[in-house]
């Protein structure tokens, strides 16, 4: 090969993207190389029935935001169980989004060091369960892939060096602190559901590092426990020279306060503990029944700890729950007297990426009076609500069932990206993570 050619090949290589997107009306994506493109949807997503219990999340730090610094030695560890119980060739690679969790004008080139893709080579059959899997881990940035560019990115899981083949899909970002936030939560002053919201105040201070056009290239996004459906996005009130405030007296900045999460222990296959009213057992697993759980829109506040509805994998039983934890099949009753229509009912919370699909969907069984469930879940201490959600609305209602009380512990996170005029990303230049229990 003439160093022409070579040196053709190596730009191609490290400046083509690994895949083409075409977006669409509905502003999904289509992933792949010419036909057959797959779509893709730049969310927390599974695309295949047999994957199970996708953790991501800060390395050494289980209850974190998949969120590290720039140039830093943190590191993401992604772990997930296939329950078709063989080894596949399951590799990885990155897309750069914007702050609207859309791919960015970045080549790849342009924010990966490295290999484009790589496999996952850390895998670990199941022991001694009754349903077969293999748990894979992977833990990145690692020495055959740095990320050199702070911001939104979009991780992809596909089989067999085919990328029409994606597995899941994971959001994460790397940030590159520039400006602080400080803010508090407090209940709204006036309205009538004061008592039912919280009210997310904060300023912005740039210090020295400038902010060109803040109303137009500065983007600030809030969230409530890490889901996405019901994120504000919030312009400043006021500018008072290296101060931003972004405290509102409209109710624009509020969100509904809902309740603490229900809580559902799987660490144990042999005793009734908390809501589980029954456990079998035969061959093929384990099944799980819990006591009917009611509406609690209109019962009074009761203090319980929670975690803020993620989970923990976990069993009392054995001492690797990773590869030694059960996959059993639980049982969700709600006691509602009537279908509600035009609208779904969802069984919520991380265990379901907080998305609403048709896996925690309810259907509505009218001789019990009950919407029902059965979803298959790994050992461990589960969160999760009931939520509502109109049809043809993205936003769901978990006050509805739950009720909504100012006193609830939640956590809300502010992202503030900036976009340097002339530039072709959006760059994440700071978090902060506020809980309404250290301030009500």
């Amino acid at each position: 090969m003439s160093i022409f050619r070579f040196l053709f090949f190596l730009f191609i290589t490290l400046t083509i993207p690994l895949t083409s997107f075409i977006v669409s009306d509905n502003g999904t994506n289509r992933l792949g190389r010419g036909s057959g493109m797959q779509e893709v949807k730049f969310q927390d997503e599974i695309y295949k029935s047999t994957i199970r219990t996708v953790r991501f999340h800060r390395l050494g730090q289980e209850m974190a935001m998949p969120v590290i610094a720039l140039n830093s030695n943190e590191q993401l560890q992604l772990s997930f169980d296939d329950l078709d119980g063989q080894v596949k060739n399951y590799k990885y690679t990155f897309i750069h989004c914007n702050s609207h969790w859309q791919p960015s004008e970045l080549w790849k080139s342009d924010y990966i060091s490295g290999f484009t893709e790589d496999y996952i080579n850390n895998y670990r059959f199941s022991f001694n369960t009754l349903q077969p899997y293999v748990h894979y881990q992977l833990v990145f940035p690692n020495r055959n892939m740095l990320l050199s560019v702070p911001g939104n990115y979009l991780m992809i899981v596909f089989q067999d060096n085919d990328p029409n083949a994606i597995i899941l899909t994971r959001r994460f970002m790397i940030l590159d602190q520039k400006v602080t936030v400080v803010g508090r939560i407090r209940m709204p002053m006036a309205g009538a559901d004061r008592l039912k919201k919280h009210e997310i105040g904060f300023t912005i201070e740039t210090g020295n590092f400038p902010v060109i056009d803040p109303q137009r290239n500065l983007r600030v996004v809030v969230i409530q426990n890490g889901r996405w459906d019901n994120a504000l996005e919030l312009q400043p009130m006021m500018i008072r020279g290296s101060i931003l405030d972004y405290q509102y007296v409209d109710g624009s900045n509020t969100f509904d306060a809902i309740n603490e999460f229900r809580g559902l222990d799987l660490r144990s296959v042999k005793y009734l503990v908390g809501n589980i009213s029954e456990i079998g057992r035969d061959d093929l697993g384990y099944d799980i029944h819990l006591w009917p759980d009611k509406r609690r829109n209109f019962k009074p506040y009761v203090h319980e700890k929670d975690l803020n509805g993620r989970y923990d994998i976990g069993t009392n039983e054995t001492s690797d729950p990773d590869v030694e934890a059960e996959y059993v099949k639980v049982h969700f009753t709600l006691e509602v007297e009537n279908a509600i229509p035009g609208a779904d009912v969802y069984i919520s919370g991380m265990l379901s990426d907080w998305q609403f699909r048709d896996e925690n969907r309810m259907r509505y069984n009218s001789r019990r009076s009950v919407y029902e469930k059965s979803i298959l879940l790994k050992q461990g201490y589960y969160n999760y609500h009931y939520t509502l959600l109109n049809h043809g609305v993205k936003m769901g209602n978990s006050g509805f069932f739950e009720g909504n009380h100012a006193d609830t512990g939640n956590e809300y996170t502010i992202f503030v990206y900036y976009r340097q005029p002339g530039s072709r990303s959006d760059n994440l230049i700071s978090i902060k993570t506020l809980n309404s229990k250290d301030f009500l």
